[in-house]
């Protein structure tokens, strides 16, 4: 319905109207609507959307069928016919007036149409409309737009693809090129979920009637393919079982889950960055995944059936499956089974794919197929499964449907990989090149090797395989069924590929015909703890020698969870660097490179371990399945490489005595399989050619492809030479995008450029790609690299995702640098660096410079040979990027100075050049000033930084070279690839490196102060008696221990006694006696004097009556009476301790944790068995005022004085104007009389006046704001307007105050003018005591005090209707409003006393009728004077036997200290202990208007709450 209009005949607007329609109807049969018998209104609702011309050929259409109503078939093909006919007159039209524009010329008139020629046939229309071109295949179609610089989507000259103003996209996979340009067998990502497909070639038009999503090379016919579903039950976080549809796929190498699920189950993610990959592998459709999560699934057929799943967590997977509803007819044959999906024929979305680890674990004996079509059944534990292609579905059922053809094919990989390897290449450079220290893993690796190795009688090495346990869990794992299911899905593979099968075969073939693998004897086929391993083809179709390689899958995983690898130890590296090999390999005049054939498979495994590398193979599906198990190290195996590499080197070892030439060159001059080596003459080379041939045969190892720079020693070589000039150098398997090669014609290094095709959009993902696979490990391109560095940062630092486009800036960038790679197949450095064993010296020079981006160093080789030449030749460059972080240029100059001193460190070990032959160069002045002083002069920054540099050189190796002399600049800033060749500065260093002499001058360089470490030199005097030690300390027992240390640091440094690593307690014994000492000499200096010289205590001393007395060890003592007492020395001389000194306080607060936190009479008691403190008592009181433990759980709180009253209880005024209202309750209601009724809870709503403590009682039956609005409508009804009204904070109130205040302004703005300004004048304002203060309200509180005082006794147990309660209410209310507010007097002369009943009906509510007045003759004005009279009399009586009582404060009648602004205080709330009490921090304080503080604002946790201060309890300590 909410199409667009077609104004003008137009083929699009057709053909997106029938499209969308088609969509809209397969949506609604998939839902299971019926629409068949909707043609009339279809066709209506469409036919409004037809422009006139459609119209008027509609009509004709139909009128020669006049007697039947259209179908919506017939309407289907008239717009096929219709937007087909527009299409093929819009391309004439384009061509006839494309050949009229010339005669426009004769009239001598302009014209504004375009001509178009076409660039393949020079014709006169568009490229994208040629005949000609349409019918080339896409490859021809591809070149011919790149070689003529058009653009990929317009097909137009003079622009690309990136500045295409067209906004046209493939109708295919949506990217921006044209659809004659989308190539064959591109992985499309499917929008919806994870699936990719495979596209067909395309043809230059396309007119199939059919509209589809995807058009699949799977499916031509028109069938419905149903996928294996299951219903499953998934554990939640809080073990909750949930339903999910699952997809099982054993295409799928890992599982996944949708984003709702995961939330659903409330699971736990654990972050996981993976790429998931479709069909083809294209970068461009893959997803990029960035969490996992672990679900617990269950069956529903057998819930004792339960396994742990692995899954990431994607948006969604896939559409609905199946496509749509299946007839039952096709399912016929399965009734009888317990299906694992019992809805399967409705479509419905799939909530989890479980891939072939967990397939594999599933799956059970039984298959039934489907005789009337291709649908089959297999038997899992979580029931029967479906799959297959179902019947046939006629022609009129799927016409113009649409197929979402599935189908999964992921795997993992680590979009990190590329750009972890890339800076492992780019890492810093090795300080220490020794032999590394093992870890406990790989010592027991090889330490296994040397134990289990043994040679055969040919001299072949047997190893053993380094399992980590000596029972390895991998035997009980279930291998063997899983390697049966991965080999049949292997068998399928090769069927459907007869070239791969053959090659594949061949190779098995070949592994059997070497006696490589065998055949397992039949009596051992059954061995239940044998390993099998699935195997597959990997294909290197830029292999020469074998292009198809069969990989043994190792880490197949079990079902116990594990797998022969995890089982295997991996041994450690053994070879060296790749780059220090290709150094060494540049030292030689004449090199030869080599590598062995097969190497893995050239070292036998021990018979015993052989079942622990079994496989399943057969040539043809019908022959018998057979059982092989390798002989040989499988390739696949994660100890394959160690035990290669060792069984190599011990080769050397083994033989070395024979061949004394060979065995440093197999130990450090071979990578993985390939030897990199040379010598000095063309015989030392035929000899190192048979020396290295016969020592490796030795071992069972062949050499072949033999390549040499030299020809003459080529000739002299005539076996398994290397046919191609240029041989790549490489680490891994990854095709590298920017690779080093050697060209052995022209002894150079060579860069190959393999640049794949450019594709839209350009993400962040795609471009670290590229960057990643730039292989460079000598860092010959350093300047270049160093752009792709910097180009890194800068995408980091506009926060773009992985997947989203580059920007503008950026992506122009990049193309421009992209584009300009290509440049550098022209740049070459010479392998060979001149030197050689004659050569006079041989010296390393290293260059540092830094940029605000970059800071790089490069090391050149000076050789002097033996004639006097001079030869310089870069041996290797590092740049590192500058950190985001602002940092100074000096600094950064330093970072290179630190780079540089490594890197010439690293290859002068491995050049083996002495020390004295290192020279450093940098351009900084500042550094060479670091560097000429003590590392300890500067701060931590630098001086690190030249420490590192120190130690690995002398600072007189450093000089100082100009900035345009230094090569180091071109790498620090880096340059375009196109400007790299002719940077001859770079190649070979600057022109003075090659003078005979070179004059290392030394620049006067000015002492600097930057970076200077400031140094306070600071001088400490301790007198003898200094207290200072005591007061820095807040407990005695870290004290006591610091002194203890203090003083055996010095019997230490005397020599005089060894210590145990711990305190003794004698040692803390001395430490606290001289403590004691220190605090008495200070205290008691005079006594201390008298007692010594023997004289008299002064009479003014505290000690006289205590007859004091120092000790053997020096300490004042206690004289007293006790001598002859049986006790302890210290309780009959105690130790004096003076009242005021900070160890005081120290000795009282351990002695209070140490009772506990006990009283002052308990401390006291404890602290005299040892000490006798001068006037103890205070101190200790005081010290248990100051804990906070028990100032908390004392909890006094206190009360401030009395208030003065507001105005409201002061004022005379009408009753009940100013009101107070509380509840009571609750009490309990019956609904009716008799037996039988249930009581309800029913509450006592009490208002009272403030003036006359007049009450009134109103029943309600609950505590909600409706209830109390109902109570308060009743009071204000009978008592009058309320102006102001007082409550405490319970919710009722809060919410009635609402309430009233919205109704007040609801009625304000819906009223007469005059009525505003009354309601206006007669609001009713509320007040709220502070929370949780109850005396603010003491007047209501009394009030239902009362009340309760007189309902108790009156119904006591019994329960009442709610009109008998409301007359009971209203009995009590007259009662309490009878009570005399005034002293009554003993003189019967005095007036009847004050009550709240004569402000109401003018006299006590409960009294004696009197004489009845009505039949008097009484004028209506006396009547009025005669009230006025009588109300002025009981107010003036208010005033004066009533206001007179209440100036008396009964209690709170002193002003008690007022908290203060930032105090910390516990808040006490009735009910729970001490301890559960909240901690606050007075944050404000609002005073009453007395001055007096009774309510404060308190923060608690980001909020703040109003409390009295009766509740608070001030904690001796501040915020």
């Amino acid at each position: 319905m909410n199409q667009k209009f077609i104004h003008v005949e137009s083929s699009n607007g057709l053909r997106a109207l029938l499209d969308t329609s088609n969509e809209c109807l397969n949506a609604l049969r998939n839902l299971g609507i019926k629409v068949d018998d909707w043609d009339i209104l279809i066709i209506y609702i469409l036919y409004q959307k037809l422009d006139n011309e459609s119209h008027k050929q509609w009509e004709a259409r139909i009128s020669e069928t006049p007697d039947e109503l259209p179908k919506f078939k017939t309407f289907q093909e008239f717009l096929e016919h219709r937007f087909r006919s527009l299409e093929f007159l819009d391309n004439k039209v384009q061509r006839n007036m494309s050949s009229r524009s010339h005669s426009f010329k004769s009239y001598n008139v302009s014209s504004n149409v375009t001509t178009h020629s076409c660039s393949f046939c020079l014709e006169n229309h568009r490229l994208s409309y040629c005949k000609k071109f349409g019918r080339q295949d896409v490859e021809a179609r591809r070149k011919f737009v790149q070689t003529h610089n058009l653009c990929f989507n317009c097909m137009g000259a003079n622009h690309s693809v990136y500045s295409c103003r067209q906004s046209s996209r493939c109708r295919f996979c949506n990217k921006k090129h044209h659809t004659l340009l989308h190539l064959k067998n591109v992985s499309i990502g499917n929008k919806e979920g994870s699936s990719a497909l495979h596209v067909e070639n395309l043809p230059a038009t396309t007119s199939d009637s059919e509209s589809t999503n995807v058009v699949s090379c799977f499916s031509s016919s028109h069938t419905q393919v149903l996928l294996a579903t299951a219903l499953i039950k998934a554990q939640s976080r809080n073990g909750t079982l949930f339903d999910l549809r699952c997809l099982l796929d054993q295409g799928s190498q890992a599982s996944f889950v949708t984003e709702s699920t995961v939330q659903l189950l409330g699971l736990k993610r654990t972050s996981s960055k993976r790429v998931i990959s479709g069909l083809g592998g294209d970068p461009s459709a893959s997803i990029m995944c960035t969490s996992m999560v672990t679900i617990r699934i269950q069956s529903r057929i057998d819930p004792s059936f339960q396994i742990n799943v692995e899954a990431f967590v994607m948006k969604k997977l896939t559409t609905l499956l199946p496509e749509r509803k299946i007839k039952e007819q096709s399912t016929n044959f399965m009734s009888s089974m317990a299906l694992a999906d019992p809805s399967f024929d409705v479509p419905n979305k799939i909530d989890l794919l479980l891939g072939a680890e967990v397939y594999s674990q599933i799956l059970l004996e039984g298959i039934v197929k489907d005789p009337s079509s291709h649908l089959v059944a297999q038997n899992t534990t979580l029931g029967w499964i479906l799959s297959g292609q179902l019947k046939a579905i006629s022609h009129s059922e799927t016409h113009h449907n649409f197929h979402n053809e599935v189908s999964f094919h992921s795997f993992q990989s680590d979009e990190n990989e590329l750009l972890r390897r890339f800076w492992e290449i780019e890492s810093e450079p090795q300080v220490n090149i020794v032999k590394k220290q093992l870890t406990p893993d790989e010592q027991i690796c090889e330490d296994l090797f040397l134990a289990t190795t043994m040679r055969d009688e040919s001299g072949r090495y047997i190893v053993r395989l380094p399992f980590k346990s000596d029972d390895p869990s991998c035997k009980y794992s279930g291998s063997r069924d899983i390697a049966l299911k991965r080999f049949l899905m292997l068998e399928k593979r090769l069927i459907r590929n007869p070239d791969l099968k053959v090659q594949y075969s061949a190779v098995i073939n070949e592994y059997l015909q070497l006696n490589h693998m065998e055949r397992v004897p039949k009596e051992y086929e059954d061995d239940s703890c044998a390993v099998y391993l699935p195997h597959h083809a990997v294909v290197r179709s830029d292999k020469t020698t074998t292009k198809v390689r069969v990989v043994f899958d190792a880490s197949c995983v079990g079902s116990n969870g594990s797998s022969l690898n995890s089982d295997l130890l991996v041994g450690p590296s053994l070879q060296p660097e790749l780059r220090h090999i290709i150094m060494r390999w540049r030292c030689y005049r004449i090199c030869l490179t080599a590598d062995i054939v097969k190497m893995y498979r050239q070292v036998k495994v021990a018979q015993e371990d052989a079942d622990f590398q079994r496989i399943y193979w057969r040539e043809n599906p019908d022959d018998e399945l057979q059982h092989l198990r390798n002989l040989r190290v499988t390739f696949g195996t994660s100890s394959a490489p160690y035990l290669a590499v060792r069984s190599l080197q011990q080769l050397a070892y083994d033989e070395g005595s024979d061949f004394p030439l060979m065995k440093d060159k197999v130990l450090s001059e071979f990578y993985m399989d390939d030897l990199m080596s040379g010598c000095d003459s063309i015989n030392e080379g035929v000899e190192i050619y048979k020396q290295l041939t016969e020592m490796l045969r030795r071992g069972g190892f062949q050499l072949q492809k033999w390549s040499s720079n030299s020809s003459n020693l080529m000739s002299l070589i005539n076996e398994d030479q290397d046919l191609n000039n240029v041989r790549e150098i490489k680490l891994d398997d990854i095709s590298k995008i920017l690779g080093l090669t050697w060209n052995k014609v022209t002894d150079q290094f060579e860069y190959t450029v393999k640049l794949p095709p450019l594709e839209s959009p350009v993400t962040k993902r795609k471009v670290i790609s590229d960057i990643g696979r730039l292989f460079d490990p000598l860092g010959f391109l350093a300047p270049v690299v160093t752009t792709a560095k910097i180009f890194i940062q800068r995408l980091w630092l506009c926060g773009i995702g992985w997947d989203d486009e580059l920007p503008a800036s950026l992506l122009m960038d990049w193309l421009e640098y992209r584009k300009d790679l290509c440049t550098l197949i022209n740049f070459r450095i010479p392998r060979w660096i001149e030197s050689s064993s004659e050569d006079k010296v041989m010296e390393l020079h290293g260059f540092s410079d830094a940029s605000n981006v970059a800071y790089a160093a490069v090391v050149y080789a000076r050789v002097i040979d033996s004639e006097g030449n001079v030869h310089t030749n870069l041996v290797a460059s590092k740049t590192k990027v500058a950190p985001i972080k602002t940092i100074s240029i000096p600094r950064l100059e330093l970072c290179g100075a630190v780079l540089c001193a490594k890197l010439i460190h690293e290859v002068a070990a491995v050049l083996k050049v002495p020390k004295h032959c290192i020279h450093a160069w940098t351009d900084s002045s500042v550094v060479l000033a670091w560097l000429g002083s003590h590392p300890s002069r500067w701060k931590t920054f630098i001086a690190n930084r030249v420490s590192e540099i120190l130690t690995l050189m002398d600072g007189a190796q450093w000089s100082y070279v100009a900035s345009k002399d230094n090569p180091a600049d071109c790498a620090s800033r880096g340059v375009k690839p196109s400007a790299c060749e002719e940077l001859q500065l770079w190649k070979r260093g600057p022109s003075w490196l090659q003078n005979k002499t070179i004059e290392y001058i030394k620049r006067d360089i000015e002492d600097t102060n930057l970076e200077e470490k400031k140094i306070t030199e600071k001088c400490f005097m301790l007198t003898g008696n200094d207290e200072g030690i005591l007061s820095r300390f807040s407990k005695l027992n870290r004290l006591i221990r610091v002194i203890a240390y203090c003083k055996r640091f010095i019997n230490i440094v005397k020599g005089k006694i060894k210590y145990p690593t711990w305190l003794t307690t004698k040692e803390l014994n001395d430490a606290l006696l001289t403590c004691v000492k220190i605090c008495q000499g200070c205290r008691f200096e005079e006594d201390i004097e008298a007692l010594k010289g023997k004289k008299k205590l002064s009479k003014k001393s505290k000690l006289t009556t205590l007859n004091p007395f120092i000790d053997d060890c020096g300490v004042l003592r206690v004289g007293g009476r006790l001598h002859r007492a049986y006790i302890s020395e210290n309780m009959k001389h105690p130790i004096l301790i003076p009242h005021n000194s900070p160890f005081t306080n120290l000795l009282i607060a351990d002695a209070h944790e140490r009772t506990l936190h006990g009283g002052p009479q308990l401390m006291l008691n404890y602290l005299r068995s040892m000490y006798w403190i001068i006037n103890a008592k205070p101190i200790v009181r005081n010290q248990v005022r100051k804990c906070v433990t028990c100032v908390r759980h004392a909890a006094q709180a206190s009360q401030q004085m009395m208030g003065q009253l507001p105005e409201a209880r002061v004022t005379s005024q009408r009753p009940f104007q100013s009101s107070g209202v509380d509840y009571a309750g609750p009490i309990n209601l019956r609904a009716t009389k008799g037996r039988g009724y249930h009581a309800i809870k029913g509450y006592v709503c009490l208002f009272i006046c403030m003036a006359t403590k007049a009450i009134h009682l109103e029943v309600v039956s609950d505590m909600t704001t409706q209830g109390f609005l109902a109570a308060y409508k009743r009071f204000v009804s009978r008592r009058g307007r309320v102006h102001d009204l007082w409550s405490d904070n319970g919710t009722t109130f809060i919410g009635g105050a609402k309430e009233l205040r919205q109704l007040f302004d609801a009625e304000k703005s819906s009223v007469a003018p005059e009525i505003v300004d009354f309601l206006v004048t007669n609001g009713t304002n509320w007040h709220f005591i502070p929370p949780h203060a109850p005396n603010f309200g003491g007047l209501w509180e009394a009030g239902v005090k009362s009340t309760k005082h007189h309902l108790k006794r009156i119904i006591g147990n019994s329960t009442l209707t709610f009109e008998e309660m409301t007359t009971v209410l209203c009995q009590i209310e007259c009662c309490l409003n009878s009570r005399p507010i005034s002293r009554i007097s003993s003189n019967p002369e005095d007036a009847a006393p004050l009550t709240p009943g004569h402000f109401l009906v003018g006299e006590p509510l409960v009294t004696v009728p009197e004489f009845n007045y009505e039949g008097s003759n009484v004028s209506s004005l006396k009547r009025w004077q005669l009230t006025q009279r009588m109300l002025q009399d009981f107010w003036r009586r208010w005033s004066l036997e009533y206001l007179s009582q209440l100036q008396n404060r009964y209690k709170w009648a002193h002003c008690v200290p007022e908290p203060k602004i930032g105090d910390v205080v516990l808040v006490k709330e009735d009910g729970l202990p001490p301890s559960k009490w909240l901690f606050g921090v007075i944050v404000d304080k609002h005073p009453g208007l007395d001055n007096l503080t009774r309510v404060v604002t308190l923060r608690y946790k980001n909020n703040e709450i109003k409390r009295p201060v009766s509740k608070l309890i001030v904690l001796p300590v501040t915020s």
